[in-house]
């Protein structure tokens, strides 16, 4: 019997003399939980990246396409519509519950429409400042001279020196990332990131 015994326990420690092959349950259930767990951290971490470029990418065409209206104003490039009439300016009404710049030119008594420029689906004007006070439409115009002038509801702003547009990623109303796109009156464009 302790014979039979021996050779029964003998098996066994034969057997642990031998490598093992592969993982345990727990192993490979630990080592997936952790892998879901940094996809899931990465993902959120692109997510917020991507909102974030689509933003700044936004505000950048907006800020481009308002330098090339200015440029087109100052070269003194006029479009056919008004090629026999006296170039006034080169005029932006910005709407902010749209997201919609209309631009146009001003020649004389004719006005020929350009383009209309949409923000993408996501990114609004959260606001836009004339001096302090909140504005729902501006309509700005770039004269040949290399000025700009605001008007407010048809009216030339005199008082002041710039206006600045505030820019966002998910609601006019949203308090995350913020870009701000300036004009001053003496022909500047720029933008900040003050959040």
């Amino acid at each position: 019997m302790t014979t039979a015994l021996t050779r029964f326990f003998s098996i066994f420690c034969y057997l642990d003399t031998f490598p093992k092959k592969g993982f345990t349950l727990i192993e490979v259930l630990l080592t997936m939980m952790i892998l879901a767990s940094l996809s899931a951290l990465t993902f959120a971490g692109f997510s917020s990246i991507s909102k974030g470029q689509l933003l700044k990418d936004a505000t950048g065409q907006v800020k481009s396409n308002l330098r090339y209206i200015q440029n087109q104003a100052v070269s003194g490039v006029k479009p056919s519509g008004c090629s026999l009439e006296l170039l006034e300016s080169y005029r932006v009404v910005i709407n902010s519950a749209s997201g919609v710049l209309d631009s146009s030119v001003l020649c004389g008594e004719v006005t020929v429409a350009l383009v209309s420029q949409t923000l993408p689906s996501n990114v609004f004007f959260r606001a836009i400042y004339l001096n302090s006070a909140q504005v729902s439409s501006l309509d700005v115009r770039f004269l040949p001279n290399g000025q700009t002038e605001f008007y407010d509801s048809g009216t030339k702003v005199t008082s002041i020196n710039s206006v600045y547009l505030e820019v966002v990623y998910g609601s006019s109303t949203s308090s995350g990332e913020v870009y701000r796109i300036y004009l001053t009156s003496d022909g500047g464009i720029y933008e900040t990131n003050p959040s």
